[in-house]
């Protein structure tokens, strides 16, 4: 869950995804593509219209390059 560090307590905005991780499979520009899901928790004070809500989405590779030079 992004937005709350402790159990119970929330931000205004929570992301709660299904699986803490997402493997992605492949090489360079051709990886597999992959499921990612979850669902936005918004809490409010009070009835507020919303008409869209953006998400920028960053993550972290790990890669392992193997010298093949001896």
């Amino acid at each position: 869950m992004w937005g709350a560090q402790t159990p119970g307590v929330h931000g205004p905005v929570d992301i709660v995804l299904d699986s803490d991780h997402l493997v992605l499979r492949g090489y360079g520009s051709e990886f597999n593509s992959a499921y990612l899901s979850g669902r936005v928790e918004l809490f409010l004070s009070e009835s507020t219209n919303i008409k869209e809500i953006n998400m920028t989405l960053v993550g972290k590779a790990r890669v392992q390059f193997h010298d093949s030079t001896g």
